[in-house]
């Protein structure tokens, strides 16, 4: 369902709801910056053995 009949269905239903974003691809993109899901996963899973090591 598009973000549009989501928002739509909740108001509807007196809930409140706003639209943030939508998933997909292969980068997070805010406020004009981009950092690849890889880049992430790389930091996320190398913190500790960086630290360790």
């Amino acid at each position: 369902m598009p973000a549009e009949g989501v928002t739509g269905l909740l108001a509807e239903l007196g809930a409140l709801a706003r639209h943030i974003g939508e998933t997909g691809g292969t980068a997070i993109t805010m406020g004009g910056a981009e950092v690849t899901l890889a880049d992430l996963r790389a930091a996320h899973e190398g913190w500790l053995p960086g630290v360790m090591g």
